[in-house]
């Protein structure tokens, strides 16, 4: 065969799986949002059907905004409670809101908190994060180990400009405020909010039905409506809020993003909906049909987790002492046991940007045995010139591409303060050392390819970055690039500072809904 009709042909072959590697990520991302909305639509429609309530906080740092007390008091984490001794001052705790909370759909506050002096709480809330505060009158905490119980539409609500109003129907961000002696000592065990004592639970033996808003709804049918692409009228949100509570079905797109905006849209406008995905509506009233029948834990059990965790280091350890002996499968097991952390940890979905000490532990061990593949070293921190060239090339074609998307799709450059420059410079030397010291050089002993070593590379990198479709095509494309070079330049700084300058211009130039600040895992859905 001609070299030059070989040549082509290759070509097409590699754009041929390119393009499919491309459609797969995509159809990963639809997967992975359709399984997110159905098992989270099936959590609510139990509850529903139970009475129970998804906003339930505890005395852990995922459940407390920041991880920390605002204010001026000194705040201990043990293992069953918050303590907070007081200084005087009135001290803030945050309560975690993934998504905007309709307050008075929730209006009974339990609030799990004792002090060993005379202590006051008031609620502080704010309808948009950038919004004025509205704050409650004080209460009293009860007294002993017993619970204070208010009753959130009935304390006196100040708005932002100083009025009394009812209570804020819906709230972007929430906080307990306490008041308490110098010296005094608050014990914070939690809070939950609960739906009305006349709620009326959701019968789910009743069959799940297709429903328009304002037409007839079929009898003995529970209503799903079908949610419009562009948007609700006034009157529509009035039908579907009769609903208790309103269950809307979530269209398909081709787009991830689209069905995330969709989403976002929806729940504006009705914070208390539950959201199925279309097609899985018999699916999602099944799989509550379940769950309504056991009871409902929070926080799964830690004891399992650590075991599965100290097995996975000890197979880390036990690797690195004792490696097998054929160069390929040694490489091949290297690889799997790095990438087996992280994507359990992002693919998974259980990254939600509050590490726990057991993800902390993971990324522990994960970090210690990527560092000692990184020797013998067979790589070096910088490149030659036509590294750096070449390396530049892939910041000019991102930044092309970012100031293309932004004169025809509009809007503002989004600004980037010099902390979060400093601190993605070192994410992407992390991503970099993983991706293609340990992983690509390993791929390419495993394969004997340097085009495959590539294409597994870069496909690794793309799953790193889940359910994120764009991200991941961004990433998957990308990562062509780097792991190109590494394998002609085998150098890492040119790779890390074009990875984060050209991430950097595409976060700042891009849209919002393009890349939703390349939030991955369980953070993209919040």
């Amino acid at each position: 065969m001609p070299h030059g009709v070989s040549w082509i042909l290759r070509c097409c072959a590699a754009i041929a799986l390119f393009a499919l590697t491309a459609i797969c990520l995509n159809q990963l991302a639809q997967w992975q949002f359709t399984a997110h909305l159905r098992d989270t639509a099936a959590r609510d429609l139990a509850m529903a059907a139970s009475g129970g309530t998804p906003w339930d906080w505890d005395f852990h740092r995922d459940s407390i905004v920041a991880g920390r007390v605002f204010g001026d008091a000194q705040a201990d984490f043990s293992d069953d409670c918050l303590l907070v001794q007081s200084r005087g001052n009135p001290f803030e705790i945050g309560l975690h809101l993934p998504q905007l909370l309709p307050l008075r759909e929730f209006p009974r506050l339990h609030l799990f908190a004792f002090a060993n002096a005379s202590a006051q709480a008031r609620l502080v809330a704010r309808e948009r994060l950038d919004g004025g505060a509205w704050t409650s009158s004080p209460f009293p905490l009860a007294g002993a180990s017993a619970p204070t119980d208010i009753d959130v539409e009935k304390v006196v609500w100040r708005a932002p400009d100083g009025t009394v109003q009812p209570a804020p129907a819906v709230v972007a961000m929430l906080r307990l405020r306490f008041s308490l002696p110098q010296g005094a000592v608050l014990q914070f065990n939690g809070a939950t909010l609960e739906r009305p004592a006349n709620f009326e639970r959701l019968d789910l033996s009743r069959k799940a039905a297709l429903a328009q808003p304002g037409a007839p709804v079929q009898i003995d049918a529970i209503p799903v409506y079908r949610a419009p692409d562009g948007g609700f009228s006034a009157g529509q949100i009035a039908t579907i809020s009769m609903s208790s509570p309103p269950i809307l079905e979530l269209p398909k797109s081709p787009r991830v993003e689209r069905r995330r905006q969709l989403l976002n849209s929806i729940l504006d406008a009705l914070p208390a909906a539950i959201i199925v995905p279309q097609g899985a509506i018999d699916a999602s009233f099944a799989q509550a049909r379940s769950e309504a029948t056991h009871s409902m834990s929070a926080r799964a059990p830690a004891g399992p987790r650590w075991i599965a965790l100290i097995l996975y280091a000890g197979g880390l350890l036990l690797a690195r002492l004792f490696p097998p002996r054929h160069p390929r499968w040694r490489a091949l097991l290297e690889i799997v046991l790095v990438l087996a952390g992280p994507l359990w940890l992002i693919a998974g979905g259980h990254f939600s940007g509050q590490i726990d000490a057991a993800q902390k532990f993971l990324i522990a061990c994960v970090s210690v045995y990527s560092i000692s593949l990184g020797f013998p070293r067979d790589w070096k921190w910088n490149g030659s010139g036509r590294g750096w060239l070449l390396a530049s090339a892939v910041v000019a074609l991102a930044v092309g591409i970012g100031l293309i998307v932004h004169f025809f799709a509009g809007g503002t450059m989004r600004p980037i303060g010099s902390a979060h420059v400093l601190r993605y410079f070192g994410w992407a030397m992390i991503q970099q050392y993983l991706v293609c010291v340990v992983c690509t050089s390993r791929w390419k002993l495993v394969a004997g390819s340097d085009a495959a070593a590539i294409w597994l590379g870069a496909l690794g990198f793309a799953l790193l970055h889940t359910p994120n479709a764009s991200l991941m095509l961004a990433t998957f494309a990308g990562g062509l690039c780097w792991c190109t070079l590494y394998l002609r330049e085998r150098a890492l700084l040119p790779l890390a500072v074009s990875h984060a300058t050209s991430a950097l211009a595409l976060i700042a130039l891009l849209p919002p809904s393009w890349l939703y600040s390349a939030e991955v895992s369980a953070r993209f859905f919040q």
